[in-house]
C-alpha cells in the first residue's frame, strides 16, 4: 500500500512510501526508520527554505519602508519649497502695498490755502453732503484719505443758506418796516461767517470721529461758558472802555484765557486728540464766542443810537430849529455794525481759538511751545482792540495773518503724519 507524505509546515508532498503489513516485522521496522529519516531531512530543508523566504521578505519590507520614507521626504521638501515661495509672494505684495501707501502720504504734503476753495465752485451731490455729515456716526467706517480730503466745500453751501436767510430778514425789516425781525437780523447776521467757518473746521477733521451734533454742542455750550468765564474775569480785573495799549492788552489776555480754558478742558477729555481735533474744538468755541459777542454788540449799537435819539428829541423840544440835534438811524447803525463784524469775524475769535486748540492738541500740555502760540494770539487780539489809524485795513491784515498761522499748523501736521 502506497501513501503520500506531505510537509507539516509548507504542505508540500515529500514522497510516496510503501507501507508494509504482515508478519515480516523486521522489514517493516527498517522501512519505518527509513521513512522517519527522510521525513526529518525534508523537514530541515523546508525550514531552511522558509527561513530564506522570511529573510527575503524582511529585506523587501525594509526596502519598501526606505522607499516610502524617501517619498515622504521628497513630498515634505516640495511642500516646504511651495510654502517658502508663497511667503515670498506675500512679502512682495506687502512691500508693494507699503510703497503705494508711501506714495499716497507724499501727495498730501502739498496742502495750501487754495485747497480750501478748489471744490467750492464744483457741483456736488446730496450723497456727498450726507457722507460728510454722517461723520462720527459710523465709527467703524474705513475711509480712504486722499488730497481731496483736505478740500472742504460744504461750508460754502452753509454760507449761502445763512446769507439768503439774512437778506430775507433784512428785506422784511427795512422794506416792510417790521421791527419784530430785528433780533433775527442780529442773530443770523452774527452767525453767517462763524457758522460757515465751523463747518469748514468740521470738514478738515478727516478722521471723521466727531459728530456734527457734538460740534454744535461745543459751539453753543463752549461759546456761552467761555463768554461767562470771561465776564467773571472782567469782574475781577475790570478794563472799562479803555482801548489804549494797556487797556487793549488787558481785554486781550482776559478773553483769550476765557476761551482757552474751555478749549483745554474739552481736549483733555480725549488724550488722542490731534492738531485737526484741536482746530475743530478750538474753532467751535471761538465761533460760538464770536456769534454771541457780535450779536451783543449789534444790539448795544441799536440801543445807544436809539437812546441818543430819545434824549435828542427831549432836548430839541426846548431848542430852536437851528440848534436842534440831528437824529440818527438806529437800525442802519445796527446793520453797519453787524455787517462789519460778521465780515471780519473770520480772522478774530474764530481763528485765535482754533490756533490755540491746535497748539494744545499737538503738545498735550501747557508748555513753552503752547505758550508761544498763546502769546501770538494775545498779541493779535491786543492789536485788534487798540485804537489805530486805518483801523479796517489793520483788521483785514490781522485776519490774513491769523489764517496764515492756521495753514502753517495744518501743513506742519501733515508733514509728520501718515494716513
Amino acid at each position: 500500500m502506497v501513501e503520500s507524505v506531505f510537509c507539516p509546515r509548507c504542505g508540500k508532498q515529500i514522497m510516496s512510501v510503501a507501507k508494509y503489513t504482515g508478519d515480516n516485522k523486521k522489514i517493516g521496522e527498517e522501512t519505518s526508520l527509513e521513512i522517519m529519516n527522510v521525513d526529518e531531512r525534508i523537514k530541515e530543508e523546508c525550514e531552511n527554505k522558509i527561513g530564506k523566504t522570511e529573510e527575503n521578505g524582511n529585506s523587501a519590507s525594509l526596502g519598501k519602508d526606505k522607499a516610502e520614507n524617501q517619498n515622504d521626504y521628497m513630498i515634505h521638501k516640495t511642500s516646504k519649497n511651495e510654502q517658502e515661495k508663497s511667503e515670498e509672494k506675500e512679502n512682495e505684495a506687502v512691500k508693494v502695498n507699503l510703497d503705494t501707501e508711501e506714495k499716497k502720504k507724499i501727495q498730501i504734503d502739498n496742502f495750501s490755502v487754495k485747497d480750501l476753495f478748489l471744490q467750492v465752485f464744483k457741483k456736488h451731490t446730496s450723497k456727498e453732503r450726507d457722507e460728510i455729515l454722517k461723520a462720527g456716526i459710523v465709527t467703524n467706517e474705513k475711509r480712504e484719505i486722499t488730497p481731496q480730503s483736505f478740500q472742504p466745500w460744504l461750508y460754502s453751501r452753509v454760507f449761502l443758506i445763512l446769507f439768503t436767510v439774512f437778506i430775507t430778514f433784512e428785506i422784511g425789516l427795512l422794506y416792510f418796516g417790521n421791527s419784530n425781525l430785528m433780533p433775527a437780523v442780529m442773530l443770523i447776521g452774527a452767525l453767517v461767517i462763524p457758522f460757515s467757518l465751523l463747518t469748514m473746521y468740521f470738514e478738515l477733521n478727516i478722521y471723521r470721529d466727531i459728530s456734527f451734533y457734538r460740534v454744535i454742542g461745543i459751539f453753543l455750550l463752549g461759546g456761552a461758558i467761555s463768554l461767562l468765564f470771561t465776564l467773571v474775569l472782567y469782574a475781577v480785573f475790570p478794563s472799562g472802555e479803555n482801548f489804549s495799549i494797556l487797556g487793549a492788552s488787558l481785554v486781550s489776555v482776559i478773553e483769550e484765557i476765557g476761551k482757552v480754558f474751555i478749549v483745554i478742558f474739552i481736549l483733555n477729555r480725549n488724550k488722542n486728540s490731534t492738531v485737526l481735533h484741536g482746530l475743530l474744538i478750538g474753532g467751535a468755541i471761538g465761533c460760538g464766542f464770536a456769534v454771541f459777542e457780535s450779536a451783543g454788540y449789534a444790539f448795544n449799537v441799536f440801543l445807544n443810537v436809539h437812546d441818543y435819539n430819545t434824549r435828542a428829541g427831549m432836548i430839541n423840544d426846548y431848542l430852536p430849529w437851528y440848534l436842534q440835534y440831528s437824529y440818527e438811524d438806529s437800525i442802519a447803525a445796527m446793520n453797519v455794525n453787524i455787517l462789519l463784524r460778521s465780515l471780519l469775524s473770520f480772522g478774530g475769535h474764530t481763528a485765535w481759538a482754533a490756533i490755540e486748540g491746535s497748539a494744545y492738541a499737538k503738545e498735550k500740555k501747557v508748555n513753552l511751545e503752547f505758550l508761544k502760540m498763546f502769546a501770538v494770539c494775545f498779541v493779535l487780539h491786543a492789536i485788534w482792540d487798540v485804537d489805530t489809524p486805518l483801523a479796517y485795513l489793520k483788521l483785514l491784515v490781522l485776519c490774513f495773518v491769523a489764517w496764515g498761522i492756521i495753514i502753517w499748523q495744518i501743513k506742519q501736521y501733515l508733514k509728520v503724519t501718515s494716513f
